[in-house]
């Protein structure tokens, strides 16, 4: 049908179990007191690519 969008992806992908667990991960708190300090390094790397 005109005007309309498809998304033909393939799927659904079987992920390994191992790899499930590799990302089942604890996120960082976002207003935790150690944030700053674990994300300065990023940007000093963001400064450098942008250069």
């Amino acid at each position: 049908m005109p005007g309309r969008n498809f998304l033909f992806i393939p799927g659904p992908t079987n992920v390994p179990r191992r790899i499930q667990n590799a990302m089942n991960i604890e996120q960082e708190d976002m207003r935790a007191m150690d944030l700053p300090e674990f994300t300065k390094p990023l940007y000093a790397d963001m400064k450098i690519a942008r250069s």
